[in-house]
């Protein structure tokens, strides 16, 4: 069967009107083909939904399935079939806070329970499976047939399967080194900043919300402080900078014999003027280009795709 819109997707992936598995089937409005379906969590995984005092589940599984844009491909048309997965509260979803008294409502005992379990991680797939949508076959990345519902099978259980401590170890490591990595540049990001503005007087002023966390820093939108400046040997330079070096010109004196007799005076201005540049241009310069750097490299890790 051919896909053309959500009714179609609806079809292929065998969701039946009172489906007791694949719940609440409803219509993506922004998706020419596309629905959401909830499945309640089994017993036998670490994570305790929210539940009523009749027992029945508050949180369930809130799956998405979406059909991409088609892409023209040889011999067929294939779209490529986005999935997503995340534990759903449906009391909170119109509600702003737990009301025990309300029966509808998780129980007091439930939500102490469940916040001591172990959370499914929400997880998204966009490359796993693709659609031929003339035929309504679906492929996995390697080319193997399924049926849409093993699909939604098979992605429920991988979502299950991150509260398992051995099935879901490899995923959970692949999610924590992501995020490890991205606190990591976040806090080289902040050194260099606290940096740049201690050594070179220089701090950054953005325009746009986005700009430092997503997008790169523009060249005016470092600034210099409003503070103090110094004239020295006739070259104008902030305060911090001057106190910079001299504090390196100390440390290369202290240990390194540096501007005493062996080194004439117009060398020392030579040194003194140079040094002062380099931490007035060149060094903060360096440290701009270091950060738009890092806040790319940040930025790419931050919507990296995990494969699963």
């Amino acid at each position: 069967m051919s896909v053309n819109n959500t009714e179609d997707l609806k079809t292929l992936f065998r969701i039946e009107n009172d489906d007791k598995i694949y719940k609440k089937f409803t219509p993506l409005t922004d998706a020419k083909a596309g629905f959401s379906v909830r499945r309640e969590y089994p017993q036998n995984i670490d994570f305790f939904p929210l539940r009523k005092a009749n027992g029945e589940p508050v949180t369930v599984a809130l799956i998405k399935v979406v059909c991409r844009e088609f892409e023209k491909q040889q011999p067929a048309s294939k779209a490529p079939v986005f999935l997503s997965i995340s534990p759903y509260d449906e009391y909170l979803a119109d509600h702003y806070d737990y009301n025990f008294e309300d029966k509808n409502g998780p129980t007091k005992e439930s939500v102490e329970r469940s916040r001591a379990s172990k959370k499914p991680m929400g997880l998204e797939s966009s490359d796993a499976y693709f659609m031929d949508i003339e035929t309504g076959q679906i492929f996995d990345s390697k080319g193997g047939k399924l049926h849409g519902r093993d699909v939604l099978d098979l992605f429920f259980d991988q979502h299950c399967d991150t509260v398992h401590f051995w099935r879901g170890l490899a995923l959970r490591w692949k999610v924590s080194s992501k995020d490890g990595g991205v606190k990591f540049l976040e806090i080289v990001i902040q050194f260099l900043s606290w940096l740049l503005k201690c050594c070179c007087g220089r701090e950054f002023k953005p325009k746009g919300f986005s700009v430092g966390i997503f997008k790169p820093y523009a060249w005016d939108d470092m600034r210099l402080l409003a503070i103090e400046k110094l004239n020295v040997l006739g070259y104008t330079a902030s305060k911090n900078a001057v106190v910079t070096f001299a504090v390196l010109f100390l440390i290369f004196y202290r240990f390194f014999d540096f501007g005493q007799g062996s080194v004439s005076s117009l060398l020392s201005i030579c040194i003194v003027v140079v040094s002062l540049a380099f931490l007035e241009t060149l060094f903060p310069w360096s440290i701009f280009l270091l950060i738009n750097f890092l806040i790319n490299k940040k930025r790419q890790l931050l919507f990296l795709k995990i494969k699963i």
